[in-house]
């Protein structure tokens, strides 16, 4: 059954190819192998070491979306594999040994060892104290280790993802997919179908997830490296259907943008885009180089821009190694073109994301008679609006931006 669902999914792939651009921006660190990024208000921090000594991790900080990078204290001990992770308004970065730190400003502080972190969407952490099964601990927001969760044959890994209504999905190489549920911290939950097929504990366990990332309209997709490609969840990942399978290509990333285009990740730095929630893909690899890597990730930072980092399998090559994004063609261009915006999600409970360039100029919502009942100066190319509104319809303007209509419900 398995190589029916690679054949059907492989036909409907679209290998069409669009031409773009993509731009080295990693500077300082275009010497350093790239292991690690992430970002805190507007602030992008990332991590690399030298392969010459595992023992130290450069780290460096960009507040202009990657065109300038600023150099912090090197991090000691820091491993093969340190991951940057946004933690209640800090950075924290675990290394590998059940050590860790965070970033607040410029400077390293002490924060409780443990080997990786997961953070609800309420801001509540949950982490493992070692790189073993079954320690697994509540933090608190400042780093100290609490009570032990419940009995979990299962690790964290270097990622997470939040699903709907405080749901953690958790995930690491060669232990498949799991997730919790806030209010029950002792339960671990294994979902319950792939393809309509029964799956128990054992068979999740035997697939490579490596990725998640869930768009606006609650939607989950993963990616499962070991060439069984991405799985899609539209009940938050109870049950998964695939989406796309390809068996002679591995899957590494998948991210998504702020108006939910997909990207995802092949092993030889080839970056596919999907405007259909999946169903079919566009190489927009364009000038990247095409190499065989050992560890290269997307990421979108929250002014909606696509970062690719590629290492050299290996080796650290300068020519090569480092950090690309797009530049020619910036994922809102298509919205904006004609002097538009985007508003989601729509209908709204009263809070809702706009993405606009006119920053600095003010976002007002009016009603249907024409009363303003809300405005702010929109500072962030994309940007939450909490306006508390009541049900019914609004009108959203942002500088010449032509209108939107907003539903409240």
């Amino acid at each position: 059954m398995k190589h029916i669902y690679t054949i059907a999914f492989a036909l409907a792939f679209t290998t069409s190819t669009q031409a773009q651009t993509w731009t080295k921006v990693s500077g300082i660190m275009d010497s350093t192998d790239i292991r690690g990024i992430g970002e805190i208000n507007n602030q992008i921090l990332v991590a690399g070491i030298s392969l010459a000594s595992f023992t130290v991790t450069d780290y460096v900080v960009s507040n202009d979306g990657g065109n300038t990078w600023s150099k912090l204290p090197t991090y000691q001990y820091a491993g093969q594999w340190p991951n940057a992770l946004p933690i209640n308004n800090l950075m924290v970065c675990t290394n590998g040994f059940s050590i860790s730190k965070k970033l607040v400003g410029a400077t390293w502080q002490t924060f409780s060892g443990a080997y990786n972190f997961a953070e609800f969407s309420n801001g509540s952490i949950i982490g493992s104290a070692s790189n073993h099964y079954d320690t697994v601990y509540n933090f608190s927001n400042a780093g100290v280790k609490g009570a032990k969760l419940g009995n979990y044959k299962f690790k964290l890994g270097s990622k997470f993802c939040n699903g709907t209504n405080n749901r953690l999905f958790l995930f690491n190489n060669g232990t498949g997919l799991a997730y919790i549920d806030y209010n029950n911290l002792s339960v671990l939950n294994f979902p319950a179908t792939l393809d309509n097929v029964a799956m128990t504990e054992a068979m999740w366990k035997g697939k490579n997830v490596v990725d998640m990332v869930q768009t606006s309209n609650g939607n989950l997709f993963t990616v499962d490296n070991f060439g069984y490609g991405i799985f899609k969840s539209t009940d938050n990942g109870v049950n998964w259907t695939t989406v796309y399978a390809q068996s002679s290509t591995a899957l590494i990333s998948i991210t998504k943008n702020a108006t939910d285009e997909l990207f995802v990740l092949a092993d030889k730095a080839e970056v596919r885009k999907s405007t259909d929630g999946g169903v079919t893909w566009a190489n927009i690899s364009g000038n990247l180089p095409s190499i065989s890597s050992s560890l290269i990730e997307l990421f979108v930072n929250s002014s909606n821009e696509l970062f690719c980092f590629v290492n050299a399998k290996g080796v650290v090559d300068p020519s090569i190694s480092g950090i690309y994004k797009l530049t020619n063609v910036n994922a809102i261009d298509d919205i904006l073109t004609n002097n538009t915006m985007k508003i989601y999600p729509n209908p709204s409970n009263g809070t809702f994301t706009v993405i606009s360039t006119n920053l600095g100029k003010t976002l007002t919502v009016t009603d249907v008679v024409g009363k303003q009942v809300y405005s702010t100066i929109l500072t962030s190319v994309t940007q939450q609006i909490d306006a508390e509104l009541n049900a019914g319809v609004y009108f959203v303007k942002v500088g010449a931006n032509k209108v939107q209509k907003l539903i409240v419900k």
